[in-house]
């Protein structure tokens, strides 16, 4: 039987793997295995493409290139905030309706 297009996200998975307590978890982890049961053939119908980008130079940035986006990036006097870490970098998005 052929398939058409099947929601997954590997990419939710890997941050399962990097940053689930204790970090670094194996793909066989109990924590990681549930989540890619539950991730695959779902989504949760609010994905968005932002960009398609790679490679990418930042605007007015000292720092090498990136690979691509996929959390929002930080630098101030030449350096880079660590994405991942939320005790030396965070940030909120909101949103309103326009007319």
């Amino acid at each position: 039987e052929r398939f058409g297009w099947v929601p997954v996200d590997p990419a939710d998975v890997r941050k399962v793997v990097l940053e689930e307590p204790p970090g670094k978890l194996s793909m066989v982890d109990p924590k990681v295995a549930a989540v890619r049961r539950q991730l695959f053939g779902a989504w949760e119908m609010n994905w968005l493409a932002y960009n398609d980008a790679h490679d990418l130079r930042l605007p007015n940035s000292t720092g090498k290139e990136i690979p691509f986006l996929m959390y929002p990036q930080g630098e101030l006097a030449g350096q880079r905030f660590d994405s991942l870490d939320p005790d030396a970098f965070s940030y909120t998005l909101s949103a309103r309706e326009i007319s």
